[in-house]
C-alpha cells in the first residue's frame, strides 16, 4: 500500500514541476515581450532570453523535483524536461505547422531542457 502511495505522490510532484515549468516560461516570455515593446533591443539580447525561457524553468523544476523524489535525481529532472517539451512541441505544432520543417530549432530546445532538468536534479 506505501508502494502506492509512493509512486502517486512522485507523480504528483512531476506534475507540479510541469505546471511550475509552464508558469515560469509563461513569465519569462512575457518579460521578453515587453522588453521587445517598451526598447529597441537587439535580436542577439532576443534570442538569448528564448534560451534563458527555456533553459531555466527546467532547471528550476528540476530542483523542484530533486528535493521531492530524492532518488535517481537528474533522471526525474530529465524526465520532467522530457513532458515539457513534449508540451512544448505539442503547442508549438498545433499554433503553426509549416515550422516543423525546422527540426534543428526542436533538437535544441530538447537539448536545452532536457540539460537544464538534469542540472537542476544533480544540485537539488
Amino acid at each position: 500500500m506505501e508502494e502506492k502511495s509512493k509512486g502517486f505522490s512522485k507523480g504528483l510532484y512531476l506534475l507540479t514541476a510541469v505546471m511550475l515549468t509552464v508558469v515560469l516560461t509563461g513569465i519569462l516570455l512575457m518579460f521578453t515581450a515587453l522588453l521587445m515593446e517598451k526598447l529597441n533591443i537587439s535580436g542577439i539580447f532576443i534570442g538569448i532570453m528564448i534560451v534563458v525561457a527555456d533553459c531555466l524553468p527546467a532547471f528550476i523544476a528540476g530542483l523542484f523535483l530533486g528535493k521531492k523524489v530524492k532518488e535517481k535525481r537528474f533522471l526525474w529532472g530529465f524526465l520532467m524536461a522530457v513532458l515539457c517539451f513534449l508540451l512544448y512541441l505539442l503547442l508549438a505544432l498545433t499554433y503553426d505547422t509549416s515550422q516543423f520543417l525546422s527540426i534543428g530549432s526542436y533538437i535544441r530546445t530538447f537539448l536545452l531542457m532536457g540539460a537544464g532538468g538534469m542540472l537542476g536534479g544533480m544540485l537539488s
